[in-house]
Protein backbone atom coordinates (compact mmCIF):
# COMPACT_ATOMS: atom_id res chain seq x y z
CA UNK A 1 0.00 0.00 0.00
CA UNK A 2 1.10 3.45 -0.78
CA UNK A 3 0.53 6.84 -2.39
CA UNK A 4 0.11 7.09 -5.38
CA UNK A 5 -0.03 11.27 -7.04
CA UNK A 6 -1.79 13.05 -9.61
CA UNK A 7 -0.96 13.10 -12.76
CA UNK A 8 -0.06 16.82 -13.31
CA UNK A 9 3.72 18.97 -13.20
CA UNK A 10 2.00 20.80 -10.47
CA UNK A 11 1.83 17.54 -7.91
CA UNK A 12 4.78 15.94 -8.73
CA UNK A 13 7.32 18.77 -7.61
CA UNK A 14 4.92 19.47 -4.20
CA UNK A 15 4.25 16.38 -3.38
CA UNK A 16 6.97 14.47 -0.34
CA UNK A 17 6.07 10.72 0.50
CA UNK A 18 7.09 8.25 3.63
CA UNK A 19 5.56 5.82 3.91
CA UNK A 20 2.31 6.45 5.17
CA UNK A 21 2.81 10.02 5.32
CA UNK A 22 2.39 12.54 2.49
CA UNK A 23 3.56 16.00 2.64
CA UNK A 24 2.40 18.77 0.20
CA UNK A 25 4.80 21.73 -0.08
CA UNK A 26 4.49 24.43 -2.30
CA UNK A 27 5.50 27.88 -2.24
CA UNK A 28 2.82 30.09 -3.55
CA UNK A 29 -0.79 29.77 -4.58
CA UNK A 30 -1.94 26.31 -5.63
CA UNK A 31 -3.89 27.58 -8.27
CA UNK A 32 -5.79 24.14 -8.26
CA UNK A 33 -6.14 21.13 -5.54
CA UNK A 34 -3.10 18.23 -5.23
CA UNK A 35 -4.82 15.06 -5.22
CA UNK A 36 -3.01 12.21 -3.47
CA UNK A 37 -4.74 8.43 -3.46
CA UNK A 38 -4.21 5.93 -0.64
CA UNK A 39 -3.96 2.63 -2.55
CA UNK A 40 -5.83 0.64 -0.26
CA UNK A 41 -8.87 -0.34 -1.96
CA UNK A 42 -12.08 -1.76 -0.22
CA UNK A 43 -13.94 -3.97 -2.91
CA UNK A 44 -15.48 -6.23 -0.68
CA UNK A 45 -18.73 -6.63 1.52
CA UNK A 46 -17.59 -4.99 5.03
CA UNK A 47 -16.17 -2.26 7.41
CA UNK A 48 -13.32 -0.24 6.36
CA UNK A 49 -12.26 2.66 8.60
CA UNK A 50 -9.43 5.10 8.04
CA UNK A 51 -8.15 7.65 10.16
CA UNK A 52 -6.03 10.86 8.82
CA UNK A 53 -4.02 12.71 10.95
CA UNK A 54 -3.08 16.37 10.05
CA UNK A 55 -0.10 16.90 11.55
CA UNK A 56 1.05 19.96 9.99
CA UNK A 57 -1.66 22.23 7.66
CA UNK A 58 -0.87 25.85 6.91
CA UNK A 59 -3.60 28.28 9.26
CA UNK A 60 -5.41 29.47 6.20
CA UNK A 61 -5.14 25.79 4.21
CA UNK A 62 -7.55 23.98 3.26
CA UNK A 63 -7.82 20.10 3.13
CA UNK A 64 -10.77 17.81 2.18
CA UNK A 65 -11.12 14.14 2.37
CA UNK A 66 -12.56 11.31 1.46
CA UNK A 67 -13.24 8.41 -0.73
CA UNK A 68 -13.32 7.31 -4.56
CA UNK A 69 -12.94 5.19 -7.76
CA UNK A 70 -9.58 5.11 -10.08
CA UNK A 71 -11.16 6.13 -13.02
CA UNK A 72 -12.82 9.39 -10.65
CA UNK A 73 -9.26 10.13 -9.86
CA UNK A 74 -7.59 13.01 -11.71
CA UNK A 75 -5.78 16.13 -11.51
CA UNK A 76 -7.41 19.43 -10.40
CA UNK A 77 -10.75 20.20 -10.50
CA UNK A 78 -11.99 17.50 -12.39
CA UNK A 79 -11.77 14.80 -9.15
CA UNK A 80 -15.16 13.18 -8.71
CA UNK A 81 -15.57 12.13 -4.86
CA UNK A 82 -17.34 11.90 -1.44
CA UNK A 83 -15.47 14.44 0.10
CA UNK A 84 -15.34 16.27 3.65
CA UNK A 85 -13.61 20.03 4.37
CA UNK A 86 -16.47 21.11 6.89
CA UNK A 87 -19.10 21.03 3.68
CA UNK A 88 -19.77 17.93 1.97
CA UNK A 89 -18.43 18.05 -1.45
CA UNK A 90 -18.34 15.94 -4.93
CA UNK A 91 -15.08 16.54 -5.25
CA UNK A 92 -15.62 20.33 -6.15
CA UNK A 93 -18.83 21.60 -5.21
CA UNK A 94 -20.54 21.63 -1.79
CA UNK A 95 -23.58 19.63 -1.68
CA UNK A 96 -24.14 20.19 1.96
CA UNK A 97 -22.99 23.35 4.05
CA UNK A 98 -21.44 22.97 7.42
CA UNK A 99 -21.39 19.13 8.02
CA UNK A 100 -18.83 20.03 10.69
CA UNK A 101 -15.90 21.81 11.80
CA UNK A 102 -13.10 22.89 9.31
CA UNK A 103 -10.19 20.85 9.54
CA UNK A 104 -7.11 22.50 10.89
CA UNK A 105 -4.12 21.83 12.28
CA UNK A 106 -3.77 18.49 14.34
CA UNK A 107 -7.12 16.96 13.74
CA UNK A 108 -7.64 13.47 13.00
CA UNK A 109 -10.65 12.97 10.54
CA UNK A 110 -12.21 9.38 10.74
CA UNK A 111 -14.12 7.69 7.56
CA UNK A 112 -16.24 5.06 7.94
CA UNK A 113 -16.88 2.76 4.77
CA UNK A 114 -19.90 -0.08 5.44
CA UNK A 115 -19.81 -1.69 1.64
CA UNK A 116 -22.64 -4.02 0.56
CA UNK A 117 -23.85 -5.58 -2.86
CA UNK A 118 -26.32 -3.46 -2.73
CA UNK A 119 -25.28 0.08 -1.00
CA UNK A 120 -22.48 1.95 0.74
CA UNK A 121 -22.84 3.92 3.76
CA UNK A 122 -19.82 6.71 4.34
CA UNK A 123 -19.85 8.10 8.20
CA UNK A 124 -17.62 10.30 8.96
CA UNK A 125 -15.50 11.18 12.51
CA UNK A 126 -13.90 14.71 13.66
CA UNK A 127 -11.50 14.07 16.15
CA UNK A 128 -13.28 10.96 17.23
CA UNK A 129 -16.95 13.11 17.55
CA UNK A 130 -19.10 10.89 15.00
CA UNK A 131 -20.55 13.27 12.32
CA UNK A 132 -23.43 10.80 11.32
CA UNK A 133 -24.09 9.58 7.86
CA UNK A 134 -22.18 11.43 5.04
CA UNK A 135 -22.85 9.98 1.69
CA UNK A 136 -25.78 6.76 0.95
CA UNK A 137 -25.43 5.53 -2.45
CA UNK A 138 -27.70 2.12 -3.85
CA UNK A 139 -26.50 -0.22 -6.46
CA UNK A 140 -25.00 0.04 -8.77
CA UNK A 141 -21.84 1.70 -7.72
CA UNK A 142 -18.24 1.71 -9.14
CA UNK A 143 -15.68 -0.69 -7.38
CA UNK A 144 -13.47 -0.59 -5.65
CA UNK A 145 -13.01 2.51 -3.43
CA UNK A 146 -10.06 4.88 -1.97
CA UNK A 147 -9.03 7.07 0.18
CA UNK A 148 -8.65 10.30 -1.39
CA UNK A 149 -7.11 13.44 0.26
CA UNK A 150 -6.85 17.02 -1.85
CA UNK A 151 -4.55 19.26 -0.20
CA UNK A 152 -5.33 23.37 -1.26
CA UNK A 153 -2.04 24.50 0.64
CA UNK A 154 1.20 22.95 2.17
CA UNK A 155 0.21 20.03 5.02
CA UNK A 156 1.16 16.67 5.81
CA UNK A 157 -1.23 13.94 6.24
CA UNK A 158 -0.82 10.43 7.90
CA UNK A 159 -3.04 7.60 7.60
CA UNK A 160 -4.14 4.50 9.69
CA UNK A 161 -6.21 1.35 8.66
CA UNK A 162 -7.83 0.85 11.95
CA UNK A 163 -9.38 -2.67 13.10
CA UNK A 164 -11.49 -0.43 16.17
CA UNK A 165 -14.23 -0.28 14.29
CA UNK A 166 -16.62 2.75 16.46
CA UNK A 167 -19.93 1.46 18.13
CA UNK A 168 -21.64 4.76 18.25
CA UNK A 169 -22.56 6.55 14.56
CA UNK A 170 -25.04 8.71 14.79
CA UNK A 171 -23.90 12.34 15.30
CA UNK A 172 -24.17 14.12 18.45
CA UNK A 173 -26.07 17.12 19.35
CA UNK A 174 -24.01 20.31 21.12
CA UNK A 175 -24.98 20.34 24.56
CA UNK A 176 -25.03 24.14 25.77
CA UNK A 177 -22.76 24.28 29.15
CA UNK A 178 -24.50 27.48 30.77
CA UNK A 179 -22.95 29.80 33.75
CA UNK A 180 -23.29 27.98 37.02
CA UNK A 181 -24.25 29.74 40.18
CA UNK A 182 -27.33 31.65 41.64
CA UNK A 183 -28.74 34.16 40.04
CA UNK A 184 -30.61 37.52 41.02
CA UNK A 185 -32.16 40.72 39.67
CA UNK A 186 -30.92 43.97 41.36
CA UNK A 187 -31.74 46.47 38.48
CA UNK A 188 -32.68 46.54 35.23
CA UNK A 189 -32.89 50.23 32.68
CA UNK A 190 -36.67 52.14 32.68
CA UNK A 191 -37.43 52.39 28.94
CA UNK A 192 -39.77 55.38 27.88
CA UNK A 193 -42.87 55.07 26.75
CA UNK A 194 -43.46 54.70 23.64
CA UNK A 195 -45.45 57.20 21.36
CA UNK A 196 -47.75 55.42 18.75
CA UNK A 197 -49.65 57.91 17.15
CA UNK A 198 -53.46 57.07 16.21
CA UNK A 199 -54.32 59.72 13.14
CA UNK A 200 -51.97 60.35 9.74
CA UNK A 201 -51.89 63.65 11.39
CA UNK A 202 -50.40 63.02 14.86
CA UNK A 203 -48.11 60.61 12.38
CA UNK A 204 -47.00 63.51 10.23
CA UNK A 205 -46.42 66.13 13.37
CA UNK A 206 -43.97 63.24 15.30
CA UNK A 207 -42.20 62.51 12.02
CA UNK A 208 -38.40 64.11 11.78
CA UNK A 209 -38.00 65.45 8.81
CA UNK A 210 -34.29 65.21 9.23
CA UNK A 211 -33.64 61.59 9.69
CA UNK A 212 -36.95 60.53 7.34
CA UNK A 213 -37.71 63.61 4.55
CA UNK A 214 -39.22 60.93 2.46
CA UNK A 215 -41.52 59.30 4.75
CA UNK A 216 -42.62 63.30 5.60
CA UNK A 217 -43.37 63.87 1.86
CA UNK A 218 -45.56 60.52 1.82
CA UNK A 219 -47.69 61.29 5.21
CA UNK A 220 -47.93 65.46 3.94
CA UNK A 221 -49.52 63.63 0.77
CA UNK A 222 -51.51 61.10 2.45
CA UNK A 223 -52.46 63.88 4.90
CA UNK A 224 -53.98 66.07 2.23
CA UNK A 225 -55.55 63.39 -0.13
CA UNK A 226 -58.99 63.12 1.31
CA UNK A 227 -59.51 66.81 0.86
CA UNK A 228 -58.50 66.70 -2.76
CA UNK A 229 -60.67 63.52 -3.28
CA UNK A 230 -63.67 65.17 -1.83
CA UNK A 231 -63.34 68.81 -3.88
CA UNK A 232 -63.15 66.68 -6.79
CA UNK A 233 -65.80 64.75 -6.23
CA UNK A 234 -67.73 67.56 -5.26
CA UNK A 235 -66.92 69.91 -8.47
CA UNK A 236 -68.44 66.52 -10.06
CA UNK A 237 -71.73 66.53 -8.22
CA UNK A 238 -72.21 70.06 -8.99
CA UNK A 239 -71.46 70.07 -12.77
CA UNK A 240 -74.68 66.92 -12.80
CA UNK A 241 -76.92 69.12 -11.38
CA UNK A 242 -76.06 72.89 -13.62
CA UNK A 243 -75.04 71.20 -17.12
CA UNK A 244 -78.25 69.34 -17.35
CA UNK A 245 -79.56 68.06 -21.20
CA UNK A 246 -82.01 71.24 -20.77
CA UNK A 247 -78.90 73.60 -20.20
CA UNK A 248 -76.22 72.02 -22.28
CA UNK A 249 -76.23 75.32 -24.25
CA UNK A 250 -74.79 77.06 -21.36
CA UNK A 251 -71.57 78.88 -21.56
CA UNK A 252 -68.72 78.28 -20.15
CA UNK A 253 -68.14 81.51 -18.39
CA UNK A 254 -72.14 81.05 -16.91
CA UNK A 255 -71.40 77.74 -16.46
CA UNK A 256 -68.22 78.22 -13.98
CA UNK A 257 -70.11 81.08 -12.50
CA UNK A 258 -73.22 79.47 -11.32
CA UNK A 259 -70.77 76.05 -10.36
CA UNK A 260 -68.67 78.79 -7.89
CA UNK A 261 -71.40 80.21 -6.33
CA UNK A 262 -73.15 76.46 -5.66
CA UNK A 263 -70.14 75.46 -4.38
CA UNK A 264 -69.21 78.14 -1.91
CA UNK A 265 -72.78 78.75 -1.31
CA UNK A 266 -72.00 78.99 2.84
Amino acid sequence: MSWIIEESDNASSAINIQGNSVTSCKEGDYGSPIHVLWNEPAEKSGLYYWQIEFSQLDEYGIVSVGLTTQNDFKGGYDLKAMQYNANLTNGIYALVGTFGSSIKQGDTIGILLNLTDSEMKMYLFHNGQPLGLAFHVQAPFTKPLFPVISFYGNGKATIVRSEEIPTSLDRRQEQFKGMEGHWKLIDYPEHKQIFVPDTIIDAYAACPEVFYPNMKVLLKICTILPMITVTTEQTFCVLKLLKTYLRSTMLKIRLHGLAMMYIYRD
